[in-house]
């Protein structure tokens, strides 16, 4: 797995997919977040992060990375050994991503591409994450991405799937749209993780109010 860490993509260049992208105003989309968060992103990312064991030496992958964040404070964790790669269909996202990763003087392997068609090897990867994307996907695309994110998670490996809270009434939820639409969602990410082979199949609330976390393991591999 080489690093595109020199290479940015095109600036305007959007991968084709039929998911919901945030693209035209991704120069807004941290000031969007700080304020959905009130302005405690930083908070919302170690609480993502306290979910898994994250160590030096593994591969992660950040799908739907965005501008980076959960990346970067990935990489901050793990430590110089290791790799972490962040994926998102906006070269415009990528491109901030990347000029976060160099500002935080970390090494981040920021490419343009789509959950539904990773451009990884199987068993690449020790974790993989997915924050706030899965609602932007229609039903045939969640299904397909988790079956590529199983696909190239090691045996063992574990996904973590951070979204809204439908339970919960918070500034995101609102912004978002109908709690019971968000619940269909999630419910149906549930029974596609089950479907697509996932195990230890978790589902809770984040130590952040107004979001949730959903999260399943690759079975190790039997001898």
């Amino acid at each position: 797995m080489t690093s595109n860490h020199h290479q940015l993509p095109v600036e305007g260049y959007l991968a084709e997919t039929k998911g919901h992208t945030i693209h035209s105003w991704a120069r807004y989309y941290d000031l969007a977040v700080g304020i959905i968060s009130l302005g405690r992103e930083k908070k919302f990312r170690r609480a993502a992060l306290e979910l898994v064991y994250i160590k030096p030496g593994m591969n992660i992958l950040d799908v739907g990375c965005g501008t980076g964040s959960l990346s970067i404070a990935a990489k901050q964790k793990q430590g110089e050994e290791g790799v972490v790669v962040g994926i998102d269909p906006s070269s415009n996202m990528i491109n901030i991503a990347q000029g976060k990763a160099e500002k935080e003087r970390v090494n981040i392997d920021f490419q343009v591409g789509v959950i539904e068609n990773l451009d990884f090897p199987e068993d690449q990867f020790d974790l993989v994450f997915s924050s706030l994307m899965m609602h932007h996907l229609p039903d045939e695309l969640k299904l397909a991405g988790l079956e590529e994110v199983h696909r190239v998670l090691k045996p063992g490996g574990r996904l973590v799937i951070i979204e809204l809270d439908p339970g919960a009434f918070s500034l995101a939820s609102l912004v978002h749209g109908h709690s019971a639409q968000l619940s269909s969602a999630l419910q149906n990410v549930l029974l596609y993780l089950e479907r697509t082979g996932f195990g230890a199949i978790e589902y809770g609330r984040l130590n952040f109010r107004g979001f949730a976390y959903m999260s399943g393991e690759k079975p190790a591999q039997e001898n």
